[in-house]
């Protein structure tokens, strides 16, 4: 294929880079003006008409964003007809540029999606603390009393801690529930004959504390566990796919043969845990200190390595790294 060819495909990925930006835009700016619209309404009784002038000159702000996309979208695609007449030498040059920008869009379009995330976030925490708060007491008489479903549960920061549960039989359903900054220090929830029975898919753990608990095999894909502290936590087998571990502690977290497949670990800290195994696939680890962790056999491709830490961090040959990831340039 020759050079021409080469920077013509590069401008076509620019054009596509550029109109997924603008979907993003769209999604982000209709999400703002629900937003706006609800903050309108709730304004009525309880907030100040300067938060809503801020959102509007957010939203305006996106707006004029939007045409500059729309703008140099146009733009690109009057070049491309015009991409024939360049001569090789400038045809060079203008594909280390456009190289560039598109490296730039990519890192501009992955804030947008975080953004979009911690507004999904905040959605979330504002139905949750809608929902009257069940006293720990409560929780332990129904619990007591056979009961085992507590989808969506509002128990946030309940004294779970020291607490040992060994389930036999029936699925402890804490889906959806709402656990932020709750104390589960030591709290130990395991079932019988390795069965999958504690379900805390989804549920609202920000800020928890979970230090030496002990939850191997439950499910806690789509968790939210950001900013929670694990230090030596037992987390074996569990399912943390897609859950959010944003700044955790896990320092000693035991998470062999875990399923962290898309997991948001960006900036956690997970000295000298055990990673055996484990899989994390597309996993965020930008800026994860995972000093002296160990990674024997663990499956890392896709994962977002930038600015990890991997100081003697073990490793073998069944170890999967992303194919651009060189491990000794990290310390």
């Amino acid at each position: 294929m020759s050079e021409k060819e080469l920077d013509l495909t590069a401008l076509v990925e620019r054009i596509s880079k550029l109109e997924e930006q603008q979907v993003a835009l769209r999604r982000y700016i209709a999400r703002l003006k629900r937003l706006l619209d609800q903050q309108i309404e709730y304004t009525n009784s309880r907030f100040e008409l300067l938060q809503i002038e801020s959102l509007r000159e957010d939203i305006a702000a996106l707006n004029r964003r939007f045409d500059e996309l729309c703008a140099e979208t146009e733009n690109r695609e009057t070049e491309s007809d015009r991409f024939s007449e360049y001569s090789t030498n400038d045809d060079t040059e203008n594909s280390s540029i456009m190289s560039e920008e598109i490296e730039g869009d990519r890192q501009d379009f992955e804030a947008i999606d975080e953004e979009d995330e911690d507004l999904d976030e905040e959605d979330e925490e504002d139905e949750e603390n809608q929902k009257p708060v069940v006293s720990t007491k409560e929780f332990w008489q129904r619990y007591y009393n056979d009961e085992r479903n507590f989808s969506g549960i509002n128990l946030a920061g309940a004294d779970l801690s020291g607490r040992k549960l060994r389930l036999k039989r029936d699925t402890l359903n804490l889906s959806n529930a709402n656990l932020k900054g709750a104390n589960l220090n030591d709290f130990i929830c395991v079932p019988d004959k390795n069965q999958r029975l504690l379900n805390l898919s989804g549920a609202n753990l920000r800020d928890a504390r979970l230090d030496g608990a002990n939850l191997t095999l439950a499910n806690l894909s789509g968790v939210n566990l950001r900013n929670a502290r694990l230090n030596r936590a037992i987390l074996e087998d569990v399912n943390l796919s897609n859950a959010n571990l944003k700044e955790a502690q896990l320092c000693n977290c035991k998470l062999s043969s875990a399923n962290l497949k898309e997991a948001n670990l960006t900036n956690a800290n997970m000295q000298e845990a055990s990673l055996s195994s484990a899989r994390l696939f597309q996993a965020k680890l930008k800026g994860a200190n995972l000093n002296n962790a160990n990674l024997l056999s663990a499956n890392l491709e896709g994962a977002k390595l930038e600015g990890a830490k991997l100081k003697e961090a073990l490793y073998n040959q069944k170890t999967i790294f992303p194919a651009d990831f060189d491990i000794l340039k990290t310390g």
